[in-house]
């Protein structure tokens, strides 16, 4: 769209809400005659990414619709994309929010083998910090391995809650027990599957179906 019909798209848009200049100028914070110059095309450019964001609410329209029809096309694809994330977060019960106020709760042996694990992708000297986790969530676009990697630390952050585990007094050896399988059937208390508590008995079955999948694991741990 040029300016003209950017102006004209937003002049129906306004009408279908039944709203007058003057009285969508109040909503926002705009004057009448600014606006009118937007709607007419008198205005060489199109409106700031600030001014759209504030035409979302009273006009009804999606945020990124307004930026790709402004020409924003890339900060509209973005945005898509971090919408989208956000929702599937929603979906799932993950809150970013959360996830950072909980990074304390994983031992920091567990957040270096996350750090080595995502290097390749941040850079070598990349480390889990909530300053961190924001900068690359609004990168253009953002890396697709930072959502798994809020993914892994929601998952951990729950596990060290259940278990009670100290983040600062958790060792290697520990760590190692909640990373396998089967120590962690052994050691591990407080371990569910689907809300559901497991039992010594409910432990001792599942280690027995795992050696019978896995025989081969088996003799490598008697090495």
């Amino acid at each position: 769209m040029n300016v003209q019909q950017f102006g004209a798209y937003l002049k129906s848009l306004r009408e279908a809400k039944g709203l007058t200049l003057t009285q969508l100028g109040d909503l926002i914070g705009y004057s009448n005659p600014y606006l009118s110059q937007i709607e007419t095309g008198k205005k060489k450019n199109m409106p700031s990414p600030e001014l759209l964001e504030k035409l979302v609410e009273p006009l009804g329209v999606e945020y990124a619709d307004l930026m790709a029809a402004a020409g924003y096309r890339k900060l509209a694809d973005t945005h898509k994309y971090r919408q989208a994330f956000q929702d599937l977060l929603d979906i799932l019960g993950i809150d970013l929010e959360g996830i950072v106020q909980a990074l304390p709760v994983i031992p920091r042996a567990a957040m270096k083998r996350l750090e080595q694990e995502y290097r390749p992708f941040f850079g070598d000297d990349f480390e889990i910090t909530p300053d961190t986790l924001q900068a690359l969530l609004q990168q253009d676009p953002p890396k697709v391995e930072i959502y798994k990697l809020i993914g892994q630390l929601e998952s951990m952050a729950e596990q060290f809650r259940t278990t009670g585990a100290d983040a600062e007094k958790t060792d290697t050896r520990t760590l190692e027990h909640l990373y396998d399988i089967g120590k962690s059937l052994q050691y591990v208390n407080g371990l569910q599957y689907n809300g559901h508590l497991l039992t010594d008995q409910d432990r001792r079955r599942i280690l027995g179906m795992l050696k019978l999948l896995f025989p081969q694991y088996e003799e490598q741990a008697d090495d």
